[in-house]
């Protein structure tokens, strides 16, 4: 018990109080020196980052715009413009609903409105045509001929329908890449601005 108590009256001098407290200021100046030197710096990380993902947008943009100058055509081509221009007078080049289902397909321009109304005016009749052929030559499934006839029209009227069919897909495809890149925009949009740079 003695021993204990002598123990006790050790620990508690008054000079291993101060080399305790020696130790522990030592051991907090040495932290306080080497923390920035084993922290490591997110800005310079993020800010990298943000330069080498804005370098690869602008090529994958630069890469997009040169596979979309074949398919968004500004000036229409002169085939397609004569026949429609000849046979719907101008009237179906002015519905609005049918440019901004174009617009949201990412087709922009007169071009693309003149290639969707002639494939519109010409589909219905060479799916006419091709059905009739193949039912009359090639295989006419035992079907009288009134009943290919009319396989023929129904051909004709899918025919009518197939250019929305397309466009109807070309949306569904741009709006699932566009919100499938929303989330790493956001991300962007918050380094930005956490970093302080210009949002481009």
């Amino acid at each position: 018990m003695v021993a204990v108590f002598e123990l006790a009256e050790g620990m508690f001098n008054l000079e291993n109080i101060v080399m305790l407290l020696t130790a522990v200021a030592a051991f907090a100046t040495i932290l306080t020196l080497t923390g920035p030197l084993l922290s490591t710096d997110k800005l310079s990380t993020r800010m990298k980052y943000v330069s080498t993902e804005r370098e690869a947008m602008r090529a994958r943009a630069r890469e997009s715009l040169a596979q979309e100058k074949t398919r968004l055509r500004h000036t229409p081509k002169g085939f397609m413009k004569e026949v429609v221009e000849k046979f719907t007078s101008g009237r179906a080049l002015e519905n609005a609903d049918v440019r901004d289902k174009l617009r949201q397909a990412g087709f922009r321009g007169p071009g693309p409105m003149y290639t969707f109304v002639f494939f519109r005016f010409v589909m219905p009749p060479i799916l006419f045509v091709l059905t009739l052929l193949y039912l009359v030559f090639l295989n006419d499934f035992g079907l009288p001929p009134m009943a290919r006839f009319a396989a023929s029209c129904a051909a004709a009227f899918v025919g009518f329908y197939l250019p929305n069919v397309f466009v109807q897909n070309v949306i569904a495809r741009r709006q699932d890449s566009i919100r499938k890149a929303f989330p790493d925009a956001l991300d962007l949009l918050l380094i930005c601005v956490e970093s302080g740079m210009s949002i481009e």
